[in-house]
């Protein structure tokens, strides 16, 4: 469900037998849909005369399995490096900006902290080095793989040229 309006007025849904009606009002992020990113809207809720409100996040199956567009990722940490740069606006800014964007803090939090590591602020491995390190990890499997084969084939060919021929 694509949503580019930030709010839907409020309407009233007809219950079943038995049942309140209840408020329902779609709220969209404003601040991801100005960058140009979908984001799942909200629910709110509300049971005129009981006080009682819930709001939800929708969320399907095809939107859990969607990743972070690479575009919203890398304008998140640039937000976020940005509002550590200003003086005051450090502490909490990746909350701040993760909920605006609708990205979990601590993923954004990491992201941040891997952008600082590949760019030599924060030491730790980087990006380039992890995937290198993955590679030749690979490699290693693959040979120890055909080292294994070729053990066996060559134990077999000897046991083959030991026994008696007819």
């Amino acid at each position: 469900m694509v949503m580019r309006s930030t709010t839907s007025s409020p309407r009233t849904l007809p219950a079943p037998a038995g049942h309140r009606t209840a408020d329902v009002e779609i709220v969209a992020n404003a601040a991801a849909d100005e960058l140009g990113f979908h984001v799942e809207p909200e629910v709110r809720v509300s049971f005129p005369g009981t006080g009682r409100r819930d709001s939800r996040q929708i969320t399907t199956r095809e939107n859990i399995d969607t990743p972070v567009q690479p575009v919203l990722r890398e304008r998140a940490i640039r937000l976020v490096l940005d509002a550590k740069a200003e003086p005051g606006s450090a502490k909490g800014a990746c909350a701040r900006i993760g909920n605006q964007l609708g990205i979990n803090p601590e993923t954004l939090r990491g992201w941040v902290a891997q952008a600082e590591v590949d760019a030599g602020v924060r030491p730790g491995m980087s990006t380039a080095d992890a995937a290198r390190i993955d590679e030749l990890e690979r490699e290693v499997r693959e040979l120890r793989r055909a080292n294994a084969i070729l053990k066996s084939a060559s134990a077999f060919l000897a046991a083959e040229l030991d026994r008696p021929h007819r």
